[in-house]
């Protein structure tokens, strides 16, 4: 199960509630909550699993559990071949759709933009010299 401190956080504080109160819903020590909010403390599958049920973070659907942040970051990356030949303001404007859509902070998101746009950068020259080396290697033999 993936869910990062800040989906926590942001959950916890929409339904407006303190950290003593998570606790008590959960029966985690108050201490580890501040602790796994601040990414201080890696909790284990079970103590994620309290937090997202009390904090509604996981959706059940029929027999299937989808994970939102996971799913999302997902259905972000997977798209990499088609986003080559888009224009870098519309890859920006995708990417931080998808990424606000899990839960991230704006400085969060910022960064995932950032990486991915150079990411995708670095991919397109990748791809470029691939093309070249191919049509040398076909010209070569042809």
């Amino acid at each position: 199960m993936i869910i990062t401190p800040e989906q926590i956080t942001n959950q916890r504080k929409q339904l407006n509630l303190s950290q003593k109160q998570l606790s008590e819903l959960t029966g985690i020590p108050q201490g580890n909550i501040s602790r796994i909010e601040k990414g201080l403390y890696n909790p284990t599958e079970e103590t994620l699993r309290k937090i997202a049920e009390a904090l509604d973070i996981l959706h059940d659907k029929g027999n299937e559990t989808i994970e939102n942040g996971q799913n999302q970051f997902d259905n972000l990356t997977k798209n990499f071949d088609e986003w080559i030949n888009e224009e870098p303001e519309a890859l920006e404007d995708i990417i931080k759709r998808n990424a606000e859509q899990t839960g991230m902070t704006y400085e969060k998101t910022e960064e995932m933009t950032h990486r991915i746009l150079a990411f995708l950068e670095e991919y397109r020259k990748i791809c470029e010299i691939n093309e070249q080396n191919n049509f040398e290697s076909e010209t070569k033999e042809g």
